[in-house]
């Protein structure tokens, strides 16, 4: 069977919860090659007793599109002036010494699987800043309180911590594993660019990263192929 990967198609909704409290949670140059390669998974077969050979071909570089600017009042709710550009704004989150503060908890829902959820802490400012399609998210909590609960849906769940790493500046350690895990990582990777485009992240810095890790995958899983 052979298995394209297609553009995810942009889907969000928002929708304010009841609010929790706050709990401890957790360039490399390649050379040019064709447009795309070629893998094949082993997974078992309906009778699950022979295995079954899949297809899965993986562009050389994962598309873009254009996604709209950030609008200045998505980030008023942040005591943010309206005549500051939200670019300046991520860049000197981005750049500076500011603090990594948990101010909302995303309640994360696929648009595809009803039984695939996530909640995840985040900063909210770093991603009103960055997603033009997020809707405007209530105001930060003071010190001490509960946590505003936001409900998201995105094509892949799972996705998004690796997705807030990126957009938080986090170095995301070297993969150490077998062909296995790495097929894995491609899937993951997928799934941050689906969420990207879903929430209109057109940040420099996470593309960056993501198309340097989507780079170094394919490059291991060609040489796994021999």
């Amino acid at each position: 069977m052979s298995l394209a990967i297609p553009p995810s198609p942009t889907h969000l909704s928002f929708r304010q919860r009841r609010p929790c409290p706050l709990s401890d949670l957790p360039n490399r140059t390649y050379p040019r090659r064709t447009r795309s390669i070629i893998i094949t998974p082993t997974c078992m077969s309906s009778d699950n007793k022979q295995p079954a050979p899949t297809t899965l071909r993986l562009p050389r570089r994962l598309p873009r599109v254009k996604l709209p600017n950030v609008n200045s009042a998505a980030l008023a709710p942040f005591g943010i002036p309206a005549n500051i550009p939200p670019a300046f704004v991520l860049d000197t989150l981005s750049t500076s010494s500011y603090p990594l503060r948990r101010t909302h908890i995303f309640c994360i829902r696929s648009s595809t699987a009803s039984t695939d959820r996530l909640d995840l802490p985040v900063d909210g400012l770093r991603f009103a800043a960055a997603a033009s399609s997020l809707p405007v998210l209530p105001p930060p909590p003071s010190p001490c309180s509960w946590l505003p609960m936001v409900e998201i849906v995105v094509p892949a769940p799972s996705a998004m911590p690796l997705l807030e790493r990126l957009l938080v500046g986090v170095r995301i350690p070297p993969l150490e594993g077998g062909r296995k895990e790495w097929i894995r990582r491609a899937g993951e990777l997928h799934g941050v660019w689906s969420n990207c485009l879903s929430l209109g992240i057109g940040s420099p810095s996470v593309w960056a990263a993501l198309d340097g890790m989507w780079t170094e995958t394919l490059v291991v899983l060609d040489a796994f192929r021999g």
